[in-house]
């Protein structure tokens, strides 16, 4: 094997250089942690489309899925939770990683966002509702 810093050639299967002492290949990065959130965010986008399809198919019935339909539409419910779940593995099994730690917190920030939103919605709806509730007198 040839030195990548010295250009000597060493024995076959030598971890250093015998001239130099520099390593003689160089670590793989681990792209487990990596693939696992890919995986967690393609997961995550696709269940709410395929599930909006799914209920357009059956709802206007462009094409039969029958008795299928409930167990087809409770795998692509159940996305977020194993995309959730993923992101969670790689971040507990590979704790530096970068994409790991910064899609927990986008996935933290959207589940904030989306308490907000329903917080904003049931105070507004309330709201609205108690405004109606003189024309019924």
């Amino acid at each position: 094997m040839k030195c990548k810093n010295c250009n000597t050639m060493n024995v076959p299967n030598a971890t250093f250089c015998q001239k130099c002492g520099m390593p003689l290949y160089t670590p793989q990065k681990d792209r487990t942690p990596d693939i696992l959130c890919l995986i967690s965010v393609v997961l995550m986008l696709a269940g709410a489309p395929i599930r909006k399809l799914l209920l357009e198919l059956n709802r206007n019935n462009l094409a039969y899925i029958g008795p299928f339909y409930r167990i087809l539409y409770s795998i692509f419910e159940i996305l977020p939770l194993v995309a959730i779940v993923l992101m969670v593995i790689a971040r507990v099994k590979y704790p530096e990683n970068r994409f790991a730690k910064i899609l927990m917190w986008v996935y933290i920030i959207g589940f904030v966002v989306m308490l907000l939103v329903l917080a904003i919605t049931i105070l507004s709806c309330g709201f609205a509702l108690r405004d109606c509730s003189n024309y019924y007198y």
